[in-house]
């Protein structure tokens, strides 16, 4: 073992109700590899409660770079996602060559 991260578990509850939020996809072609884009809701504090939220994307086209999701959610414990919806993002299975 090379590293131990310890985090606190916060004992109020945070609560986030609500909000319509819009992604306009990334459309731009890179040549030498993908420019990730990290426009998202970042998640690090325990004992959380995300609702009602909305998450829309446009403007897909068959050109584009991936992103790390709009909800996001890491090094914490008791997370709840209650009546959030998004629309899916198309899956990038591999770089595809543009003529």
């Amino acid at each position: 073992m090379t590293q131990i991260d310890t985090r606190p578990i916060d004992d109020d509850a945070l609560y986030i109700r609500g909000g319509v939020f819009t992604t306009y996809a990334n459309r731009e072609h890179h040549p030498d590899g993908y420019n990730y884009w990290s426009r998202n809701i970042a998640i690090s504090r325990s004992n959380t409660e995300i609702q009602g939220l909305t998450h829309y994307v446009t403007g897909e086209i068959d050109v584009g770079c991936p992103y790390s999701g709009f909800l996001n959610a890491h090094h914490c414990a008791h997370i709840t996602f209650r009546d959030c919806w998004s629309t899916g993002h198309s899956p990038r299975d591999e770089p595809r060559a543009v003529a």
